[in-house]
């Protein structure tokens, strides 16, 4: 049985290796073969990445992904209504 500490190596090495991803904001927490991932990124993109990355990893069974989208200051987000 591999340990939840080298699950979680293993994941971080793998999210790593996408270099479209920043790592700093990311939390990444193992519980057997369940990751947990906590934090904010830039855009879906990396949302998707890490995730994708996460499963890469060996031991691991379900990824939660918890990550968000970290909006820049004064960011308009649009809300379409329907009349």
């Amino acid at each position: 049985m591999i340990k939840a500490e080298e699950i979680r190596k293993d994941v971080v090495d793998q999210i790593k290796q996408d270099e479209r991803i920043n790592l700093s904001d990311i939390e990444v927490i193992v519980m057997g073969g369940d990751v947990e991932l906590n934090g904010t990124v830039e855009d879906f993109e990396q949302i998707e990445g890490a995730e994708a990355a996460a499963y890469k990893a060996q031991g691991v069974v379900t990824v939660i992904n918890n990550l968000k989208i970290r909006y820049k200051p004064n960011t308009i987000i649009r809300e379409d209504k329907k009349e």
